[in-house]
């Protein structure tokens, strides 16, 4: 991504630090526009005349005009900067709104970033490399989205699992992506042997399938009817060769 729609993706992401920075600059140029105002009326003449005259009118002489002089610029001038701040956010968030379904495509596909290999097939080899062996069976791909902010459309994390349904067992890699960052992490993975499952139900945000030793959760937008099928065909396919073989 180029550096100038870098910076606004991360402006899209960042509405508090965007309009604090655009405050901080604000306080700074307000201090330059105190600390000229109060010479211009300690030294009087024109631009004293220009600046003080229609606020000395309003709170008088004496403190309450010097007081008025050094609060009044630096409050306009961090207002300012907060609004610029603002308006500079909602650039951000366009961009995000208007890249982040190619971001979350790409995520899904397993070609995010550095994560593709030559082949592209990247969410086999994600599932492959839990039993060291090479990708087979029907794939699917689960998702989630977690986290919004105003106005942002997407959500700031997704969570991936990516599944295969292998000859004999069922297995799982699961990646989050933070969309923020436009990073894929893989942070865990498991094979659970067919014979092992007793069930597998969708519960309205999760695929979740029970087995001999507990309860694995997949977090899921819509229900994923072909790969529950999937499994309860291969579970069947595995009881009837185990009781087959005794």
């Amino acid at each position: 991504m180029r550096t100038r729609a870098a910076v606004r993706w991360w402006v899209g992401w960042n509405p508090v630090a965007t309009v604090g920075a655009g405050a901080f600059v604000g306080a700074v140029v307000g201090n330059v526009l105190l600390t000229w105002s109060v010479r211009a009326a300690m030294l009087g003449g024109g631009v004293s005349r220009f600046v003080g005259a229609p606020l000395q009118a309003a709170v008088g002489d004496g403190g309450g005009y010097l007081a008025a002089l050094a609060v009044l610029p630096a409050f306009l001038a961090i207002g300012t900067g907060a609004l610029a701040g603002g308006l500079l956010w909602t650039l951000g968030v366009r961009t995000v709104n208007a890249g982040a379904d190619d971001v979350v495509d790409r995520a899904l596909r397993g070609t995010l970033g550095s994560r593709a290999d030559a082949s592209g097939d990247v969410a086999g080899r994600a599932t492959a490399d839990l039993e060291g062996g090479v990708p087979d069976g029907e794939q699917f791909v689960l998702s989630s989205g977690h986290g919004t902010l105003p106005l942002v459309g997407p959500s700031r994390r997704h969570d991936i699992s990516r599944i295969r349904c292998a000859a004999d067992r069922l297995v799982v890699s699961v990646e989050r992506l933070r969309l923020d960052d436009r990073r894929v992490d893989r942070v865990g993975g498991v094979s659970i042997p067919y014979e092992a499952i007793e069930s597998v139900d969708y519960d309205g945000t999760s695929l979740v399938v029970d087995e001999d030793d507990g309860r694995y959760a997949f977090a899921a937008d819509r229900d994923p009817v072909e790969l529950r099928e999937a499994i309860r065909s291969r579970r069947e396919s595995a009881a009837g060769a185990d009781s087959s073989g005794r």
